[in-house]
């Protein structure tokens, strides 16, 4: 993808049909989920190649919305029913393959941001209901057989803990 495309992340909203204090912008979320999805990997203990290729798959996940804009899932879900698949524009994301490891820690990074975002920023019922909607679909998500090891499941739940808590320290001591 050509670098002014992706310049454009910082300008596409996110969450447009959601009230919000503040405006969040495709790169700061895709920022947020790259440093979760990071600190998921260290702590999963995977090595440095896996979790740096995380790292930059959860950087790029949204990419494809430089284009689209931000589409609300239901929206995706919709259009996907009628055979539209409104992600599928030729935009490929380093290291990202679907039913991947990568691709399963991405997703959760992304469900905990949102669920972050929301829960720091959102104002008014509908913005409650999105984020115990999102909640809700991490839970099933991770919980869904053989997606994740035990290990892992209670990883993904402290990192969730320690970010919604507001508990989350980064560790630069290295």
């Amino acid at each position: 993808m050509k670098i002014d495309l992706l310049l454009r992340a910082q300008y596409v909203k996110r969450f447009h049909i959601v009230h919000t204090l503040k405006h969040q912008s495709i790169a700061e979320h895709s920022f947020n989920v790259a440093m979760i999805a990071g600190l998921i990997s260290e702590r999963m203990e995977f090595d440095k190649k896996v979790t740096e290729q995380v790292t930059l798959a959860a950087l790029f996940h949204d990419m494809d919305e430089v284009i689209t804009g931000d589409i609300p899932t239901p929206t995706k879900i919709r259009a996907k029913a009628q055979g539209v698949d409104l992600n599928d524009n030729g935009i490929l994301v380093p290291h990202q393959n679907k039913g991947s490891l990568i691709n399963r820690i991405v997703k959760v990074a992304d469900y905990i941001e949102a669920i972050t975002f929301l829960d720091i920023n959102g104002i008014g019922m509908h913005a409650c209901s999105v984020e115990a909607d999102i909640a809700e679909k991490m839970e099933e998500y991770v919980n869904h057989e053989n997606r994740f090891s035990q290990g892992q499941k209670e990883i993904i739940n402290d990192v969730r803990w320690e970010i919604t808590s507001g508990g989350f320290l980064v560790d630069s001591r290295e």
